[in-house]
């Protein structure tokens, strides 16, 4: 399923998807490649920052410098909070970069585990949205 939601992505559409051994593979032409290519062109650039660390390190500030530098650029801009780093998902300066078009995640498992309240301005979520950041950001950075 992960292949021909990948697949999709690219705007391969699920006729032009082999569904069953019966029926025979179909390899994208040169148009499709192309028109993949210009569509994604067009799309915006994603950026990604995977935060571990708790507020009390310096990697945290860091990340909320790049990420506010990051929301100045014609990107859109993600930060999945984890590990300590859930610690630092009420900061005051979230909300301020949130406000802006920031889309902030944290780890609901690492806020149990820690018993940190569940609260604004993060959005709580699971590690399948930490994978979707993966697989659709153009570029990730870890701290």
């Amino acid at each position: 399923m992960i292949c021909i939601n990948r697949l999709r992505s690219l705007g391969i559409h699920k006729q032009q998807i082999a569904t069953d051994e019966s029926s025979p593979l179909h390899y994208p032409t040169n148009q499709e490649f192309d028109r993949v290519k210009t569509s994604d062109q067009q799309k915006v650039e994603k950026i990604g920052f995977i935060l571990a660390t708790g507020p009390s390190d310096s990697k945290f500030t860091h990340a909320l410098r790049l990420a506010e530098l990051a929301l100045d650029q014609p990107v859109e801009v993600y930060v999945y909070l984890i590990r300590d780093g859930v610690a630092g998902a009420d900061h005051p300066s979230w909300q301020n970069l949130v406000d802006r078009g920031l889309k902030l995640f944290a780890c609901a498992y690492s806020a149990r585990q820690r018993n940190i309240p569940l609260q604004d301005p993060a959005t709580w979520v699971g590690l399948t949205v930490l994978n979707d950041l993966l697989v659709e950001c153009d570029k990730t950075v870890f701290l």
